[in-house]
């Protein structure tokens, strides 16, 4: 595990993954190879060769995602991203904490709703800085919404003249309540 993470650090911090490397590679089994012929043949193997940087990535398991977390962090991410674009509409900045955020979770498994309401729910009022957050499940999103058509009035008053208010009238009328 330590080994497969020095790995990992390669790219990013050479000098420490390569010190990391030289004192696991050690306790691998294949270091016993490693002083017969060094590094230089194949196959690569963590602990007979001769580097860090010598050594490809290390594949992962997908069955060891956890996907109810993959799905949670999915809907995390855009109740943060709606958040903060709710606030950019309002001229809100994210200095000022808000007392309330209700988030209406349409079509999400009760298992990320659990998940939003207990583990996640200070990273996103963290990221929203807010001082509490309300998940609601519900599939029935029309009683949180409200539909209107609302007109540029004055780029229409230019084109349509004295029949502006029929229009105005007409589109009060598509609006639902």
């Amino acid at each position: 595990m330590l080994l497969n993470v020095s790995i990992l650090m390669g790219p990013f911090t050479p000098f420490f993954a390569e010190f990391f490397y030289q004192h696991l590679r050690v306790c691998q089994p294949s270091f016993a190879e490693a002083a017969n012929g060094g590094g230089a043949s194949n196959p690569v193997k963590p602990g007979k060769s001769d580097s860090v940087h010598f050594l490809p990535l290390p594949s992962f398991d997908e069955s060891r995602l956890n996907g109810t977390a993959i799905k949670a962090f999915k809907v995390l991410q855009s109740v943060v991203e709606l958040g903060r674009n709710a606030r950019d509409q309002r001229n809100i900045s994210l200095k000022m904490p808000l007392k309330n955020v209700s988030c209406i979770a349409g079509n999400v498994d009760e298992e990320v709703v659990k998940l939003l309401n207990t583990e996640l729910k200070t990273y996103i009022m963290s990221e929203l800085n807010v001082w509490s957050v309300d998940i609601i499940p519900t599939q029935s999103e029309g009683e949180w919404v409200k539909i209107a058509l609302l007109p540029d009035l004055k780029k229409l008053g230019k084109v349509l003249g004295k029949d502006m208010g029929k229009v105005s009238e007409r589109a009060s009328e598509a609006s639902e309540p």
